[in-house]
């Protein structure tokens, strides 16, 4: 087996990225989500790092766990084209994903969006 076929996939990756992201969202730990689907949560741990690679019915089950469809794992960007997706690793970020979450509807979710974009764009 070559290196590179030890090596996560970029698709694993963004999968497992996306799991992670949503599971954060949702402010639930790597624990309880394995808990959910009858895994460890060091199989958790894999699929977030995309050393393992999801099967399809786990997939399901944890979209139906996280309350998302599908196809939320996957991104509109074909493989290798470097869509990545930033972890929210600081409480604010996880914070600012909740409340996001908790927006119903879809055009006040764009306000949202536009919001954080025109601030982030402000020069200090």
């Amino acid at each position: 087996m070559t290196e590179t076929a030890k090596s996560p996939n970029g698709a694993d990756r963004r999968i497992g990225e996306r799991i992670r992201l949503q599971r954060l969202a949702r402010d639930m730990s790597q624990q309880a989500l394995a808990e959910a689907l009858g895994i460890t949560f060091q199989q958790i741990q894999k699929y977030e790092r995309g050393t393992n690679r999801v099967s399809a019915s786990r997939l399901q089950e944890i979209a139906r766990v996280l309350q998302v469809p599908v196809m939320f794992f996957f991104d509109e960007k074909p493989s290798g084209q470097g869509a990545t997706f930033p972890m929210p690793d600081s409480p604010q970020s996880q914070s600012l994903l909740r409340a996001y979450q908790a927006i119903s509807d879809p055009g006040l979710q764009k306000q949202a969006v536009a919001l954080v974009q025109t601030l982030a764009a402000v020069k200090k």
